[in-house]
């Protein structure tokens, strides 16, 4: 048997000696603890389904966007999955998202925690802020919401290509990034 020392001193020997029944046990712990967590929550946040309650519990690492609003519009919905988060130092920080599209894709009217900066790197994306003029932009191009400006239209208008744009918000610490408007 090897000692935690020797175990250690080189990661890689740290697994040579577990059986797969080892892993099997330790990811149905896992699994066993997370389903745990979620039951645990159901009470505090009464109609929410297990999606929605296991993003609130992951936080701002797996981020997604109204799926079941999308879905009920008939419509793909978007997917935004966070790049980057950097301290400023003052108080805020800056999250990058990148933001995907599939054809004919769309994100609910919603409303961002600071100012965002969107750089579209693929396809065309639609998009109507408050305040300004409802424009589709091309990759290379940008676009920017204020702070507390609504978007109202943020959508891939293809039918067949998908779009992606990478978002960058700047924003107090601790801010909800992305609330959604009925």
């Amino acid at each position: 048997m090897m000692t935690m020392a020797a175990a250690l001193s080189h990661p890689l020997r740290c697994y040579a000696h577990v059986q797969p029944s080892e892993l099997a046990r330790a990811f149905g712990l896992a699994t066993g603890v997370v389903l745990l967590v979620a039951a645990i929550m159901v009470p505090t946040y009464p109609g929410a389904s297990f999606d929605e309650l296991l993003l609130e519990w992951c936080g701002r690492g797996a981020t997604t966007h109204a799926m079941s609003t999308a879905a009920a519009q008939g419509r793909p919905a978007s997917l935004a999955t966070t790049v980057a988060v950097s301290d400023l130092g003052d108080g805020n920080e800056m999250t990058t998202l990148l933001v995907k599209y599939p054809p004919y894709g769309f994100t609910p009217k919603h409303r961002h925690g600071g100012a965002v900066t969107a750089y579209v790197l693929k396809g065309t994306v639609r998009s109507h802020v408050s305040g300004q003029e409802l424009a589709d932009f091309k990759p290379g191009q940008t676009f920017f919401e204020p702070v507390g400006s609504i978007h109202l239209v943020s959508e891939n208008p293809s039918q067949t290509e998908p779009a992606e744009l990478l978002a960058t918000i700047v924003h107090p610490k601790g801010a909800t990034l992305t609330a959604f408007i009925d």
